[in-house]
């Protein structure tokens, strides 16, 4: 007997992974991919707070809620899949409104950085 265990659904499971057949796939490929991405800026960014406070002695304002948004969207798609109990809805979708308003919150930072004149 293989190591797959239960086959569940259409979906294969190899070594913790899900394989989702058909055309969805691209799109939990895609998922799969900003989650990454975001547990890759959420470590640069934190390592940038660390160099910024306590080498630079000049702490970074922006580091903390972009560390949080990156966050939340790691944990979204990470349990976009999974349904909430009674309700069949994805559990990701309880992080959606701190995703989309941490988006609005770095999309205005980013344009009062843009007009700021230089010092």
């Amino acid at each position: 007997m293989s190591g797959e265990g239960g086959n569940t659904g259409n979906a294969v499971r190899h070594e913790g992974l899900v394989h989702v057949p058909g055309p969805l796939r691209s799109v939990a490929s895609a998922a799969l991919a900003i989650a990454c991405g975001a547990l890759v800026v959420l470590a640069v960014v934190e390592a940038w707070q660390v160099v910024a406070r306590y080498i630079l002695d000049s702490p970074a304002a922006w580091t903390e809620p972009v560390a949080l948004l990156a966050l939340k969207v790691a944990l979204m798609l990470a349990t976009w899949e999974l349904k909430t109990p009674g309700v069949p809805l994805p559990v990701g979708l309880n992080f959606a409104p701190f995703v989309a308003g941490g988006a609005l919150m770095a999309l205005f930072a980013f344009e009062r950085l843009r007009r700021t004149p230089p010092a």
